[in-house]
């Protein structure tokens, strides 16, 4: 096989996008593509893995077993390119005096606030944040490659946090319910409509997140949600409130997120407080005597906000 002949990543995207949406048509316009451009795409990739990966026959249209197994790994590949674009490009630009913060997945918009809060102006000093998954937080703040992480609150009774030897809690949030609008500028999609038979579409968060995770567990306990269709998984909510508008369906966004960026524009509340679930952000940093421009950081963020331990 020639190296010409390598799936892209966006031959990946194009797979995932088939796979979340159940539909080619769909993902085509997802996708910013024509509808046989993009099946031609799908078909050089079924070439390249060696057998079907969807199954054409079910409506919507489902993933073969290869197709469960490509999913997970290309899943993997994708996260990995973009973790890898993030750190080679900071280390081309990062100068010596650099503070490293790592971010769970699903946080990555509120951590320019965060910065911004431990940044004192110290000249040359830069700031790096990258996304990591929390399996990795132990070994990296161990080998000295993080200096802070920023989490749900919840991960400070998680043993990859056992060791550190300070946390400051950030802020508190919710996981609101969100819906597209109608004509009428109401939502269009409402969780207490239980006369419809209609499935709801419903773009939410990965289960290997924090909000994924929380998200799967409450919706279990709400008969009424059984109608949600899932159709796309991400631990990206700016993902997820485009998919909302863009797909007129409905889904979970932390409230300031959705209240900052959209939910006054194009989307509306989908149920009341009963469907909103309390969440909370921290700030772990590693153990021990940080660099000094760390150490700083650290301090301007402390007399910002009381620290806990």
């Amino acid at each position: 096989m020639s190296f010409n002949n390598v799936p892209s990543l966006d031959w990946l995207q194009d797979f995932l996008a088939v796979e979340q949406t159940g539909s080619f048509t769909k993902a085509a316009n997802l996708r910013n593509s024509s509808q046989p451009a993009l099946s031609r795409r799908i078909q050089m990739l079924e070439r390249w893995a060696g057998g079907e990966l969807f199954d054409r026959n079910a409506v919507p249209i489902g993933l073969t077993e290869a197709g469960r197994v490509a999913k997970m790994k290309f899943e993997a590949i994708l996260a990995l390119s973009d973790q890898a674009r993030l750190e080679i490009r900071d280390a081309a630009i990062l100068p010596p005096e650099g503070v490293f913060v790592g971010v769970a997945p699903g946080l990555e918009w509120i951590v320019n606030d965060v910065i911004a809060m431990m940044n004192d102006g110290s000249p040359g000093v830069s700031y790096r944040a990258s996304t990591i998954e929390p399996a990795n937080v132990a070994g990296a703040f161990k080998n000295g490659e993080l200096h802070f992480y920023l989490s749900p609150a919840i991960a400070a009774e998680d043993e990859m946090l056992a060791e550190t030897e300070h946390h400051i809690a950030i802020g508190a949030d919710r996981l609101v319910p969100v819906s597209v609008k109608n004509r009428q500028g109401k939502a269009l999609h409402r969780l207490t409509d239980r006369g419809s038979d209609d499935r709801m579409p419903y773009y939410g968060f990965a289960q290997a997140t924090y909000f994924g995770r929380e998200m799967a567990a409450f919706i279990k306990t709400r008969s009424e949600l059984g109608k949600l269709n899932k159709l796309i998984c991400t631990h990206n909510p700016g993902v997820i409130g485009e998919s909302i508008v863009n797909e007129n369906g409905m889904g979970w966004l932390p409230e300031s997120f959705a209240r900052r960026n959209m939910l006054g524009k194009r989307m509306a509340r989908a149920g009341g407080r009963e469907y909103e679930l309390p969440v909370r952000y921290m700030l772990a940093r590693t153990p021990g005597r940080l660099p000094d421009a760390a150490e700083k950081s650290w301090s301007s963020l402390v007399a910002r906000m009381p620290a806990t331990r």
